[in-house]
């Protein structure tokens, strides 16, 4: 995984690489414009409304989390898909976030989807 993917909206991992958690764009609003194009259309809605009801927002992230140390690889022997065939699909919920070290090895963790509020 490029941690610089244009379909990652956000990751961190902290310092003792105990946590971590990122995010990817939804497929659809991988681009500003067209989050802003979503939140515009549902503004438009919700003036249009002669009673003020609630318009919920579209969701333009899906995150993960993972509260466990990553485990250390030396290398990667294993079947593992980019991000663009993860998205192709679109019924995975079970990933793992691999990044490569300085050093050669890679760390792995087990994220869990967090659920949508």
């Amino acid at each position: 995984m490029i941690l610089d993917d244009p379909l990652i909206a956000h990751y961190s991992v902290s310092k003792d690489t105990s946590r971590m958690s990122i995010s990817f764009y939804v497929n659809g609003y991988e681009s500003k414009q067209k989050r802003e194009k979503a939140i515009k259309a549902r503004q438009d809605e919700w003036n249009k409304q002669k009673r003020r009801e609630y318009v919920r927002l579209p969701t333009f992230y899906v995150n993960y989390f993972d509260t466990e140390k990553p485990e250390r690889m030396s290398s990667l022997d294993c079947d593992y898909r980019n991000l663009n065939e993860l998205f192709e699909n679109n019924t995975e919920f079970l990933i793992y976030l691999i990044i490569k070290q300085d050093d050669g090895t890679y760390l792995k963790w087990s994220p869990v989807l967090l659920p949508e509020e």
